[in-house]
Order: C-alpha cells, then structure tokens, then sequence
C-alpha cells in the first residue's frame, strides 16, 4: 500500500496525526514541499524527510541487475571516484536526458540529497539489491579508487544474509 510521506514521518514519530492538516493548509499557501514545512513548522530532522522519501521513491524505483546493464564511459565524469564510493553512487548512462545512476537500497536516502543537492543535470536513480556487484561496479568505473588516499574509497558494504 502507497503512503505518503506525512503518513511515514508519522509513523517514525516525527509528527503527530493532527499536524499533517496544518502542513498541507501551509502547502496550499507557500508553493513548497511538505518536508520543508514540515520541517519549518515542526522541527522534523531532515534525514527523516529523506529516509520516508526514499521509502516512496523504492517502491517504484526500477530494480536492475548491474551485470547485465549497458554502461557508457562518458557518465562516470559526472560524479568523482571519492564521491561515487562514498555515496555508493554509480554513473551508469544517459538515457533521453536523463543521467541513470545506480545505488542499494540501505543507501538510496543518501543518494537522494547527494543529487539534489550537488549534481546539475537531470538524475534518475535506480536500484540494485546486490552491494556487492554495485561495489565490483564502482571498481571497475573507477579502477584507481583504490589508489586514492581518501577513506570515501573503502569499500564498507555487506550484504545483509
């Protein structure tokens, strides 16, 4: 079943039922998302707004298999290696426009206000359930992340059993 985001931010105890009518009242007025003023009128934390973002966006977000997707070279120079590792962000290929970025589901929250808030072209992020072929991936795009003296480049990820 589809919620919406005030229906999860109430369910994680970020707010209170009879404060999702005020959110939109203000909504109907300001012209602005309903995390912002949830935010603003109710101090919700914003890792929360993006945490319930990320539930709706999975739920219809396409899931691929990284080893059987077509990769273009020209998409890694959107994103750094040290960025991409720390992200768990991989640049896969344009697509009508679009830039087709790949990421797992314990990371797609992050991702999400990475792209918001850093890339400048148009990003759809898609997701993979296997952290370990997304981390062969990103060694493969990146083949001298490991090179780098950054901690960002460690791979961390497992898989949960």
């Amino acid at each position: 079943m589809f919620k919406r985001i005030g229906e999860l931010l109430v369910e994680c105890g970020e707010l209170k039922s009879g404060d999702l009518a005020r959110i939109l009242a203000a909504q109907q007025h300001a012209y602005q998302p309903f995390g912002r003023i949830a935010s603003r009128l109710f101090g919700v934390r914003e890792s929360a707004i993006w945490s319930a973002w990320a539930q709706q966006y999975a739920r219809f977000c396409p899931r691929v298999e990284l080893a059987s997707e077509p990769r273009c070279s020209e998409a890694l120079v959107n994103l750094t290696p040290d960025r991409a590792w720390n992200h768990r962000l991989l640049p896969l290929r344009w697509h009508d426009g679009d830039l087709i970025m790949v990421t797992c589901p314990p990371r797609l929250a992050r991702a999400l206000q990475f792209v918001d808030e850093r890339i400048e072209v148009p990003t759809v992020i898609w997701l993979t359930d296997s952290a370990h072929s997304l981390e062969d991936a990103l060694l493969a795009a990146y083949p001298n992340c490991d090179r780098l003296e950054s901690f960002a480049c460690a791979p961390t990820i497992v898989d949960a059993a």
